[in-house]
């Protein structure tokens, strides 16, 4: 029997905690972290509950970001978000206090995610950085 790190415990509850009650949409799209501190990311997927976002070394579970969504073809998006696991440059998050028209910005978002991943006829974007989660 092999011993768990602490760091594996934390990835395994990480790929426990995706099954979730909100369709997630794989996607490519930028982000920008403008609290506690300032970077940009990339989305790898995106759902009404939260994302996982990749490019954010250094941050930890438990952190409260504001982020900026960048859509294509829509306006900037800003929500609050609770960083929930972080594993190398990776870390998902959940949104928090959504309004509604947080909620319908993001239902179109998603809408649109999905549309560009059909045309491409994948489920998964054809852009290169982010990386299929183990």
């Amino acid at each position: 029997m092999t011993a768990v790190t602490l760091h594996q415990e934390s990835e395994l509850q990480a790929r426990r905690a995706q099954r979730r009650a909100t369709h997630r949409v794989p996607t490519c799209m930028a982000v920008r972290v403008q609290a506690p501190f300032v970077a940009r990311a990339q989305l790898c997927d995106i759902s009404l509950g939260g994302a996982c976002l990749q490019g954010l070394a250094g941050a930890q579970p438990g952190a409260e970001l504001q982020l900026v969504l960048e859509i294509p073809a829509a306006p900037e998006l800003a929500l609050a978000a609770t960083v929930v696991w972080a594993a190398e440059d990776r870390a998902g998050v959940r949104f928090e206090a959504l309004g509604a028209g947080d909620v319908q910005a993001l239902r179109e978002a998603l809408m649109k995610a999905e549309l560009r991943n059909w045309l491409r006829g994948s489920r998964r974007p054809a852009v290169g950085g982010c990386r299929e989660a183990a």
